[in-house]
């Protein structure tokens, strides 16, 4: 048995195929030249009894058995490319099969986010640039307050373009600042952020525009802030104080100084110097209420509560408590939904420092159902 396995294996193996292919001609030249009466007259009837004919007969047969062997070697060297190829295929059909079954409906969200950006990028190839200008001034704070974040990028990428291309340099200014600059902190890219609020920066001192170069540096005081980069902060917040004191607007000025103020609390109280945050919190407060700027004087109290937590001390917790209820009503009360939900997060602290389950649970769950409704704009301040 194993001496007949081993023959057909033989039979079939290449060097077996080889002989055979170059074996074939010669036995037929010999059969048609030298052998059997038979053969000799059939040959000659039907093929030919000249010498060429005979020579050309032989030639097919030996090119025949030669395109045998080439085609055997051939079909042996690409069994595994088509083996791979088929166990390749297998993969990709299972793959979709899985892809068919889990997959997911694109939300009215993220439809809404790639319409925006494959509109402005057609208005932006079609050179409607001030199409573009129009739509970020219409859209930028709508979409930074919903935390459409992508979009805003969209947005901001095609009216600093925009801009540049019209030379109206505030504009450009603006887009790389705010649109481009801390959208893309708040999703955590902050090195190209730099970038983008660098370039705006450079462009504003160029133009002169005090208002625009105190809030680069108040974003880049941001940035080092997250980084715990404490020197870098007061550094920039101090380059952000002296430009906004060279603004002539007296309300532009106050908002500005408003938000270094407010920055340089975040800041400290990052670096635990909890004391000196609270006065800072305290005194943007009253630049904002002095300028009339409710909507940003209401930032204060989520601020002075989360800093007063901070402190620890019962008498810090009691005065934090009133601080938090005192921010959720003026919150309501001017619309602000993102400082009513840190009301009620500072609320539920309390409550559970308090061991208050009962009255966590209930501000968490009122904080929770607004976020679903509006997510909450990004703030330092939610990063401690």
């Amino acid at each position: 048995m194993g001496l007949v396995k081993k023959a057909i294996k033989f039979l079939l193996s290449d060097t077996w195929i080889a002989g055979f292919s170059r074996l074939i001609p010669i036995v037929f030249g010999f059969l048609a030249f030298y052998s059997w009466d038979d053969f000799r007259t059939w040959f000659d009837e039907n093929v030919g009894a000249t010498l060429l004919a005979k020579v050309v007969f032989i030639g097919l047969l030996f090119v025949s058995a030669q395109w045998v062997f080439v085609l055997r070697r051939a079909h042996l060297e690409l069994e595994p490319e088509r083996d791979q190829l088929r166990s390749n295929l297998s993969q990709v059909q299972s793959e979709l099969t899985e892809l068919r079954n889990g997959m997911v409906p694109v939300s009215p969200e993220a439809s809404f986010i790639e319409g925006i950006s494959l509109y402005i990028s057609s208005l932006s190839e079609k050179g409607r640039d001030r199409h573009v200008l129009r739509l970020r001034d219409t859209l930028s704070r709508h979409l930074w307050v919903e935390g459409l974040l992508r979009a805003r990028i969209a947005v901001g990428d095609a009216a600093a373009n925009a801009a540049a291309r019209l030379g109206d340099d505030h504009k450009q200014i603006a887009a790389l600042i705010d649109d481009l600059g801390w959208t893309l902190v708040a999703m955590e890219k902050r090195t190209l952020a730099k970038e983008k609020i660098e370039l705006g920066l450079k462009i504003a001192e160029r133009v002169g525009s005090p208002y625009w170069v105190s809030k680069a540096h108040r974003h880049l005081a941001g940035i080092a802030t997250i980084d715990r980069r404490f020197k870098e902060v007061y550094e920039a917040l101090q380059k952000s104080e002296l430009a906004a004191d060279e603004i002539d607007d007296d309300k532009q000025k106050a908002e500005m100084l408003g938000g270094i103020k407010y920055a340089t609390a975040v800041a400290l109280l990052f670096e635990g110097k909890y004391e000196e945050a609270l006065k800072f919190a305290q005194e943007s407060a009253d630049i904002r209420d002095q300028n009339g700027d409710v909507t940003r004087s209401v930032r204060s109290y989520a601020l002075r509560g989360k800093i007063l937590l901070r402190i620890g001390d019962s008498t810090s917790r009691g005065e934090a408590e009133a601080v938090f209820h005192r921010g959720l009503r003026e919150a309501q009360s001017v619309g602000r939904r993102d400082e009513i939900i840190r009301n009620l997060n500072g609320l539920a602290k309390i409550a559970e420092l308090k061991e208050d389950p009962e009255a966590a649970v209930a501000y968490k769950a009122q904080a929770n159902e607004m976020i679903q409704e509006t997510p909450v704009p990004y703030e330092l301040l939610d990063k401690l």
